[in-house]
């Protein structure tokens, strides 16, 4: 067992260090602490990156997602418009005026604002991202938006993105099994 161990470290050495050790790392080595700080430092701004990187990330699915699920190249809002989580409502007479524009096909409203949602499951509280528009209209490139739509135009109908947080409950199962 002992000499298998010793050839193992041995071809350990030889695939590492084929030279010996190299003397990068007797440099690294020499001074201990200097070394660990040296590695803390590194490890801290890796992760820092990391982080934003995930930040980022996260916020581009949560801002830019559903604005990439809408059809059209020219958007309205509110003067006091902040982001598309909270705006303002916007006067429908503006769109009628913005269909007089030559070049203007068609336009559809989207009207967005939190509500308070309880979880089936747990019964808890939360507040809930809602896009709501006519039927009628199509502001949505999304197949799957597409396809559901004429069920939106019976009263009590809604529809659920099956991408929503864990927090909502399993959603997509209960109305899988319940209706």
């Amino acid at each position: 067992m002992k000499q298998r161990l010793k050839r193992w470290v041995m071809w350990l050495k030889e695939a590492f260090a084929p030279l010996g050790i190299p003397l990068v790392w007797l440099q690294l080595t020499a001074e201990r602490k200097r070394f660990a700080a040296a590695l803390a430092g590194i490890t801290f701004a890796v992760t820092m990156m990391m982080f934003q990187m995930g930040l980022n990330s996260a916020l581009f699915s949560q801002v830019v997602a559903p604005l990439e699920q809408m059809r059209g190249d020219v958007v309205l809002v509110n003067p006091q418009f902040e982001y598309f989580g909270i705006s303002r409502t916007f006067p429908q007479n503006r769109l009628i005026q913005a269909m007089q524009v030559p070049g203007v096909v068609e336009r559809a409203s989207i009207y967005v604002t939190n509500l308070s949602f309880k979880n089936p499951e747990t019964g808890r509280d939360r507040d809930v991202f809602i896009m709501a528009f006519d039927p009628l209209e199509k502001p949505f490139k999304n197949p799957q938006i597409l396809s559901q739509q004429g069920r939106l135009k019976r009263e009590g109908v809604v529809l659920f993105d099956t991408l929503s947080r864990s927090e909502f409950g399993d959603i997509e199962r209960l109305l899988g099994e319940q209706g």
